[in-house]
């Protein structure tokens, strides 16, 4: 043990001031140029009608349909074939099963039947298999954390409300 002072704070005797993210002058100028080129396209080509082109745009319907243009999904299994929804209408329910849907239930079988039988034979030292699947999981929590802060990352609760 010694006597000796330490230097806990700063060494010049000025307080440490709180660090600030400023946004930096490049990235402020981009983002403004991208508005302003977005204003001009606006206002140089206004979104036109599809069907009737020359006509004024009906807000908000035209304006949607002009500027997105998702393919349809082909439907595999229809719910109700005989309440399909008319053309024009812009949001509609119709139940029915899309080959969108199909393919993301296929997807959730293979990702959750790989994981189950990377797991299953689990080991303190991991084998290829479950090292990638370790950073697989790891990749996709820091993902998470990354977006959403460190205040939402790794929090577990179970039913009762404890902590896992």
């Amino acid at each position: 043990m010694t006597s000796d002072p330490v230097a806990t704070g700063q060494v010049d005797g000025s307080a440490a001031a709180p660090s600030r993210r400023r946004l930096n002058r490049r990235w402020l100028a981009l983002i403004v140029a991208v508005i302003a080129i977005d204003v001009v396209a606006f206002v140089v080509a206004p979104p036109q009608d599809k069907e009737n082109p020359g006509e004024p745009c009906a807000f908000p319907a035209c304006f949607i349909t002009s500027a997105l243009e998702f393919p349809a999904p082909h439907t595999v299994i229809d719910l109700a074939p005989d309440s399909a929804p008319a053309a024009d209408q812009l949001v509609t329910f119709h139940p029915s099963i899309s080959n969108t849907l199909v393919t993301m239930w296929l997807v959730m079988v293979i990702v959750i039947v790989g994981a189950a039988l990377m797991v299953r034979g689990s080991k303190l030292i991991p084998g290829r298999a479950q090292n990638l699947f370790e950073w697989f999981y790891e990749f996709l929590g820091n993902f998470g954390v990354g977006i959403a802060g460190e205040a939402a990352g790794r929090t577990c609760r179970s039913s009762s409300g404890r902590s896992c």
